[in-house]
């Protein structure tokens, strides 16, 4: 698989363990400045972005994105919602604004992303919405 941060190839990866201990650098290089996107293209025709750089992330799921460029896509979405909103630096090409409410602990989003590199599934472990963020 592929990993792209800041809209720049990061790495193809082989294992598991590689691929989040790319997303844990990521995440430590980018605490404190600018929160970022990462991508993370799955051989199955799948794509999953995940943030970095704040406790609160945000994990989308495309599961069809390179067999038919489908819009449909899956985002978390928090048993806790919170007012406001928070911004990514999204694909090294614009800021992105994400509403609260999509935001979970990272360490749940990396598990989210393990879970479905790994199976293929979305987790139940959180909620999930189509609604477009």
């Amino acid at each position: 698989m592929t990993m792209q941060v800041q809209g720049e190839e990061v790495a193809t990866v082989e294992t598991l363990d590689e691929m989040e201990s790319i997303l844990d650098t990521f995440h430590q290089r980018s605490e404190g400045s600018r929160p970022v996107i990462a991508t993370i293209e799955y051989p199955h025709d799948c794509r999953v972005d995940i943030g970095l750089g704040s406790t609160d992330s945000i994990v989308i799921i495309w599961p069809q994105w390179y067999s038919d460029k489908s819009d449909t896509y899956y985002v978390s979405l928090t048993d806790f919602p919170k007012d406001g909103t928070k911004w990514f630096w999204l694909h090294g090409q614009a800021d992105t604004e994400f509403d609260r409410k999509y935001l979970i602990p990272y360490e749940i989003a990396r598990n989210v992303v393990r879970e479905f590199v790994e199976t293929g599934n979305r987790t139940e472990i959180i909620k999930w919405t189509t609604e477009h963020y």
